[in-house]
């Protein structure tokens, strides 16, 4: 008796469900993201004059995003 095989048929839905996993990562990663604070320009003014005080100074200056 011969074994009747499908062909591609049956891979069909494991090349979909690998769309369908990159598709859910992205809607994943999407939902985790934090929108950009908004810097008024007085805030903005301290952060250059903490920079230049440390660069003039030889300073250390930690940086976090």
């Amino acid at each position: 008796m011969a074994i009747r095989d499908r062909g591609m048929k049956k891979w069909q839905f494991a090349f979909g469900h690998l769309e369908l996993i990159k598709g859910q990562q992205d809607l994943w990663r999407d939902q985790e993201r934090i929108a950009k604070p908004i810097v008024d320009p007085y805030e903005l003014e301290e952060f250059n004059q903490r920079i230049a005080y440390a660069m003039e100074y030889n300073l250390a200056v930690i940086i976090t995003i």
